[in-house]
């Protein structure tokens, strides 16, 4: 896959409307020994002219790879912290876990990755071939919810097959994402979908037009609706991902943990618990 990837413009380009010198940070590092013009080709700029970053060829199995653990959305409270603040925190019951298979890369599969699954199921609920592979696990309990994640080949020996993983994974103050799936809203019109203010309520305005999304059309060219005008349609029931929540609090005995902030989602609601992997570092003074 290709992916972008920002790296420091030590050359100013000639050509370009802006050739300011811009730094990003990059864990990919170039070969120096090379002439400065060697790297000019594969840059990238916007519409603006400005520095974008230089296209490569890079394998990104493992920028989406971190340990994880399924859970179920409690709801939110307020903690409090050593210094007496009060926080507002989701809280979050995760695992325990099983373990229902580990994919590695020299196998069939092909990649690294566990089968984690959690909840009680009755055994008249699940299809027999799906019995059989739980059975072939070594489970005794049968998951209600079952999901697959990829980790490293390093991270899928904390998995051990058959057995379970808890929340003693993580431990307060580090980072972690969660992902879940938002309240569904059925189908919304453009003011609670998309924010629009509607039409004034007075001075002769026509009635039944206030909520309205107004017009779509086009002139004769193009003579058509683009593509992804904001209209009325399916509200909520997507995936959302909160990045860099923090841990507040773990209760393994309890198997809760508690993380600052929002988390999407209805209580009860099934969601993913993963360390994080854009951890923004600070730089030393």
């Amino acid at each position: 896959m290709r992916i972008r990837q920002m790296l420091p413009l030590t050359t100013p380009v000639p050509g370009r409307r802006d050739n300011r010198k811009t730094s990003f940070p990059s864990k990919f590092a170039i070969d120096t020994n090379l002439p400065p013009d060697y790297y000019i080709a594969p840059f990238e700029y916007g519409l603006d002219g400005l520095y974008r970053g230089l296209i490569t060829d890079i394998d990104d199995s493992e920028l989406n790879m971190s340990i994880a653990i399924l859970g179920k959305k409690i709801g939110m409270t307020q903690f409090f912290d050593e210094d007496g603040r009060r926080l507002p925190v989701t809280v979050i019951q995760a695992g325990p876990c099983q373990v229902i298979k580990v994919k590695t890369a020299e196998g069939r599969d092909g990649y690294d990755a566990v089968v984690l699954g959690l909840g009680n199921k009755k055994e008249y609920k699940i299809s027999k071939p799906v019995l059989g592979q739980y059975k072939k696990a070594g489970l005794t309990v049968w998951p209600t919810t079952v999901k697959e994640i990829r980790v490293t080949q390093d991270e899928a020996l904390m998995y051990p097959e058959g057995g379970t993983v808890d929340v003693s994974m993580f431990q307060a103050g580090e980072k972690v994402d969660v992902t879940g799936t938002s309240k569904g809203h059925g189908f919304a019109g453009v003011m609670k979908r998309h924010g629009f203010h509607g039409s004034l309520r007075s001075h002769g305005r026509a009635h039944e037009c206030h909520r309205h999304g107004g017009s779509i059309g086009m002139c004769q060219f193009p003579g058509r609706v683009i593509k992804g005008k904001k209209m009325a349609g399916h509200y909520g029931v997507d995936t959302h991902t909160m990045l860099n929540l923090k841990v507040v609090a773990v209760f393994p005995e309890q198997n809760l943990i508690m993380v600052r902030g929002p988390v999407a989602g209805a209580t009860n609601g099934q969601v993913i618990l993963r360390k994080a992997t854009k951890v923004r570092k600070r730089k030393a003074l």
